[in-house]
């Protein structure tokens, strides 16, 4: 695995340990250096997701086609196969809860395929431009 994919998974994943962080604890008490800790503790649990589901997803876009830079289609399947793929953990993490009942967990989905969509798209396609028509 070349140094952009590892690049891609550390950035990815350091930006939503910090989002996260910065949602569930910093908004209830305040932004403070203690926020360093649990932002080092979820830090893994994001490059293991990013490793098992938008890593492979990548790697096989790539190799399937060549394509564009923020391409929204790419944005959507990153969408909708980790919403299927981590409704089980997030059932299992919340004892039983129903996921219609939690809008958390579709913003978490969202914000972290759009993290992970704008850097692959700046670090992995930075030299794919869009097609000329002519």
């Amino acid at each position: 695995m070349g140094l952009r994919y590892i690049s891609l998974l550390l950035l990815s994943s350091s930006i939503m340990a910090f989002i996260y962080v910065l949602i569930d604890f910093a908004l209830i008490s305040g932004l403070s250096l203690s926020m360093l800790y649990p932002t080092l503790l979820i830090f893994p649990i994001f490059l293991g997701l990013y490793s098992v589901i938008a890593l492979p997803i990548t790697l096989f876009l790539r190799k399937l086609e060549q394509t564009n830079r923020f391409d929204l289609f790419h944005l959507l399947l990153y969408i909708a196969i980790s919403t299927i793929i981590t409704v089980p953990f997030y059932l299992v993490m919340k004892e039983g809860a129903t996921t219609s009942m939690h809008v958390e967990f579709y913003l978490y989905v969202i914000i972290a395929s759009i993290v992970y969509w704008l850097l692959e798209s700046i670090i992995i396609r930075k030299g794919n431009s869009a097609p000329s028509s002519s």
